[in-house]
């Protein structure tokens, strides 16, 4: 099933700058078929011994599992964290048209892309 070809990274960075900068370096390296930024959380957590309360900006980056070894990779270069959250979710259902849309736009005219049309094709020569 395409739809489990789907990969959400999320991460955190200090503010909507670093994010915007974060995500259309993601984009332009075609690791990412889309990166929302959602300014404005609130992160409680432990640091070097002492409890932190920081506004943060998330990030959630739209990819395929055939790139997220790529991306995986790249991330942690690219963030400007020493050590960044990277938390990798595999949705349950994506919708078919966006499912899509990110495969086609990751391809970049590899096969990923071309094989999903395939077989939606042939999905709906059977309906």
């Amino acid at each position: 099933m395409p739809e489990t070809e789907i990969r959400i990274v999320l991460t955190t960075v200090g503010s909507p700058e670093e994010a915007a900068v974060l995500a259309r370096k993601l984009r332009g390296e075609n690791l990412a078929a889309c990166v929302t930024i959602l300014p404005g959380a609130r992160s409680f957590y432990f640091w070097d011994g002492e409890e932190c309360d920081d506004t943060e900006t998330i990030l959630l980056i739209k990819t395929s599992r055939s790139v997220l070894s790529k991306l995986m990779k790249r991330l942690p270069l690219l963030h400007p964290y020493d050590t960044p959250e990277v938390i990798v979710i595999a949705p349950e259902a994506v919708g078919k048209r966006y499912c899509r849309w990110i495969l086609n736009t990751l391809s970049s005219r590899e096969k990923i892309g071309s094989i999903f049309l395939k077989a939606e094709e042939k999905q709906s020569k059977k309906t």
